[in-house]
């Protein structure tokens, strides 16, 4: 299973980059565990879809580069869950 995770980490890095591949694979759990939730790996599914969706159509309304919309909207989510979930 880790070698499988492996292959696939080193070829999705070199493809589109270390900072897209590692935004899409920590946002999404940072976002779950920040919530404190029973099942956090059911809700980093649920936000990375919907992030990755929002930035996508973002991207394509706004002509913007799509990695650098996925990284600036998984990093304004990651941030704004974990305020929220401080002050709580």
């Amino acid at each position: 299973m880790f070698i499988i995770f492996a292959i696939t980490v080193t070829s999705s890095v070199k493809l589109a980059g270390v900072l897209i591949v590692f935004a899409l694979l920590l946002s999404p759990a940072m976002i779950a565990l920040s919530l404190h939730v029973k099942h956090p790996l059911i809700i980093a599914w649920i936000a990375g879809t919907i992030i990755n969706i929002i930035a996508i159509c973002l991207s394509y309304t706004l002509d913007l580069p799509t990695g650098y919309t996925l990284v600036a909207l998984h990093t304004i989510a990651a941030m704004c869950v974990s305020f929220v979930s401080v002050k709580a």
